[in-house]
């Protein structure tokens, strides 16, 4: 009976204690986008990269799944260091996550700025060359920022050096345009690892970002 109690009480508790050690699940978000492109309408922009967008994550890998009419899915793949675009034309262009084209210039942190699905978030500022990001994170959803330390394509390993957590909403604004995503759901689960295997068939090609 004791050993009985004792096992409930973990299956009950597996959830809380992998948010304690690193965050393995999915996170949905609702995005906006601004454009500052005089040719280009905030609709149209939103239509074709989506207002929608599903995270999942785990062991260094993640994959962004989206609803725009142009962009269908992002795949980062850890033992590679690469990430993957799929556009709705059926192409697929993979980066080299290496590769970056920003500067950090500066982080600024800031405790307790906001609350976002309950949680209360820090926000980090990083001033950077294209502009300037935002995060807002909670330390209960953390992640190794040794697993995407390699990952410097968008500041993301910067962003992880200084955060160590999933964000919960940011802000990227640029002279192009200002990309807002706020989480509106979160879940902690075990994740098929075929989730972060590019599907049969598909012959990626270098993006002109390398």
């Amino acid at each position: 009976m004791k050993s009985f109690c004792v096992l409930t009480l973990l299956v009950f508790l597996s959830p809380f204690v992998s948010i304690a050690q690193n965050f393995e699940g999915e996170v949905d978000y609702q995005v906006r986008y601004t454009s500052r492109i005089a040719t280009v309408s905030d609709t149209q922009m939103t239509k074709a990269m989506g207002d929608k967008s599903t995270y999942y994550t785990s062991a260094g890998n993640y994959k962004s799944v989206s609803n725009g009419s142009v962009l269908n899915w992002q795949l980062y793949i850890h033992a590679e260091n690469k990430i993957y675009n799929k556009f709705a034309n059926g192409r697929v262009q993979w980066v080299d996550a290496w590769t970056d084209h920003d500067t950090v210039f500066k982080a600024s942190l800031k405790r307790n700025a906001a609350t976002i699905m309950g949680y209360t978030c820090d926000e980090l500022t990083l001033l950077c060359k294209s502009g300037v990001q935002i995060y807002y994170y909670s330390s209960r959803f953390k992640l190794d920022p040794k697993l995407f330390a390699k990952h410097r394509y968008g500041n993301y390993a910067a962003y992880l050096a200084e955060a160590g957590a999933i964000p919960l909403k940011f802000v990227i604004s640029s002279k192009e345009l200002d990309i807002t995503e706020v989480a509106v759901g979160i879940k902690p689960q075990k994740l098929d690892p075929s989730v972060f295997s590019l599907p049969q068939g598909i012959e990626p090609t270098p993006s002109p970002e390398n």
